[in-house]
C-alpha cells in the first residue's frame, strides 16, 4: 500500500491531471488524467501480483496457480502499457510552444525501448516463459519509477538552482542579505549549486539502477572506486576525484583572490589615500595574479604533465602568429594602461562618435 501510494504521488506530481499550470509533461488534460489512471492500474498490479507472490510462497501453494498469476499480471501490465503507448499526447493549450527537438527525440527513444518490452513481455508469456515476462515485468515499473523520482529531484534542483538567482525567494533573498554579491555573481553560484547537486544525484541514481538490473554491489563498488581514484587510458590516468579537487581549489583561490582584493582596496589603498585609476589597477592586477595562481595551482594537483602544457602553449603561439594578432594586441594594450595608467577609471573619454565616463578597465577590454 505505501509503494502503491508513492507512485501515485509520484505520477501525480508529474502529470497533475487537474492542475495544467502545474504539468511537466507538454499533453492535454483529458490524456493526462488517462495516464494517470493507466499508470495507477499499472502500479496496483504490481503490488497486488508481489502480495500474492508472497501468500502462495507461505501458503505453499501449487506452482500451476503461481504460473498462472504471473502470466496474467504478466499480460494486464503488458496490455495496459500498451494502452499507455498508443494513446495520442496532444498540447495541453494553444499558448503551449511545441516541446523542443531534443525532448522530442528522447520522448521518442523511451516509447521505443517501452514498445521492444512491451512485445517481449507479451511473446515470453505466451511462449510459456513466465518467469522472464514477470522479471520484465518489474524491471519496467521499478526502473520507471525511479526514472520519474529522478526527474523529479532534477526539477528540484533546477528550482532550487533558480531561486538562488532571484532575490525575491528565500535562498535569492539570504544572499542578498548576508554575502551582498552582484546579480551575476548569483547566477554563478546557482550553476555550481545545480553542477554539484545533479553530480551527487547521479552518483545516488546510477548504482541503485544497476543493483535494480541485477549487478552486483561488489563490482559496482570497484567501478566507483576505478573511476574516482583513478583509471588509465593509454598513457593518461584519469581520477576523478583529483579533477573535481581542482575545481574546488580553483574556485576557492578565485573566491580567496576576490577578499584579497576588497580588503586591500578598503584596508590599504583607500587610506593611502591612492587615486581612483591606481587603486583600479592595482585592484585588477592582483585579480589577474590571483587568477593565474589559482589555475596554476588547480594544474599541478590535477597531475598535468608540463611539458604537455609546452606543447599547447607552442602550438598556442602558432595560432597567435597566424589568427590571434588582434587579442594579443588588445591584451597587451590593456596591460600597457593598467601599467602606465594613461586612462583611469572616471576619466571621460571620446573615441569617435563616441564618449562617456571610464567605469572599468581591464586587459582585453574597457569599459
Amino acid at each position: 500500500i505505501c509503494a502503491v501510494t508513492i507512485i501515485w504521488a509520484m505520477i501525480r506530481s508529474v502529470l497533475a491531471p487537474n492542475r495544467p499550470e502545474w504539468r511537466v509533461l507538454n499533453i492535454s488534460d483529458r490524456s493526462a488524467r488517462r495516464l494517470c489512471w493507466l499508470a495507477t492500474g499499472v502500479a496496483v498490479i504490481h503490488a497486488g501480483d508481489a502480495i500474492l507472490s508472497k501468500l502462495n510462497f507461505i501458503l505453499e501453494s501449487p506452482l500451476p496457480l503461481t504460473v498462472a498469476q504471473h502470466f496474467v499480471t504478466s499480460v494486464a501490465v503488458a496490455l495496459l502499457l500498451m494502452i499507455m503507448l498508443r494513446m495520442p499526447l496532444s498540447e495541453g493549450s494553444a499558448s503551449t510552444q511545441e516541446a523542443p527537438g531534443q525532448r522530442r527525440l528522447t520522448r521518442a527513444l523511451l516509447r521505443a525501448i517501452l514498445w521492444v518490452c512491451v512485445l517481449v513481455m507479451l511473446a515470453s508469456a505466451f511462449l510459456g516463459y513466465v518467469a522472464f515476462a514477470r522479471f520484465l515485468m518489474n524491471q519496467v515499473v521499478l526502473t520507471a519509477s525511479l526514472i520519474i523520482l529522478f526527474y523529479l529531484l532534477h526539477i528540484g534542483i533546477e528550482d532550487f538552482a533558480n531561486s538562488l538567482t532571484d532575490p525575491e525567494r528565500p535562498a535569492g533573498r539570504w544572499l542578498k542579505d548576508n554575502l551582498d554579491l552582484e546579480p551575476q555573481r548569483h547566477a554563478h553560484l546557482g550553476l555550481l549549486a545545480s553542477l554539484f547537486l545533479h553530480i551527487l544525484l547521479l552518483c545516488l541514481f546510477i548504482p541503485i539502477l544497476l543493483l535494480q538490473w541485477g549487478f552486483d554491489w561488489e563490482d559496482i563498488r570497484l567501478w566507483g572506486t576505478k573511476l574516482l581514484f583513478g583509471f588509465e587510458v593509454g598513457q593518461w590516468k584519469i581520477s576523478l576525484a583529483a579533477i573535481l579537487i581542482s575545481l574546488l581549489i580553483f574556485i576557492l583561490g578565485l573566491f580567496a583572490t576576490r577578499m584579497f582584493q576588497n580588503w586591500l582596496d578598503s584596508k590599504i589603498l583607500q587610506r593611502a589615500n591612492f587615486e581612483q585609476g591606481a587603486r583600479s589597477a592595482i585592484r585588477t592586477g592582483v585579480g589577474y595574479a590571483g587568477f593565474a595562481i589559482a589555475a596554476l595551482l588547480a594544474v599541478s594537483y590535477a597531475g598535468l604533465d608540463f611539458s604537455n602544457i609546452a606543447i599547447i602553449a607552442g602550438a598556442l603561439s602558432v595560432g597567435i602568429g597566424f589568427g590571434l594578432q588582434n587579442i594579443v594586441n588588445n591584451f597587451v594594450s590593456g596591460l600597457i594602461l593598467l601599467a602606465e595608467r594613461r586612462v583611469s577609471v572616471g576619466d571621460w573619454i571620446v573615441v569617435g562618435n563616441d564618449e562617456g565616463y571610464v567605469r572599468r578597465i581591464s586587459v582585453r577590454a574597457t569599459e
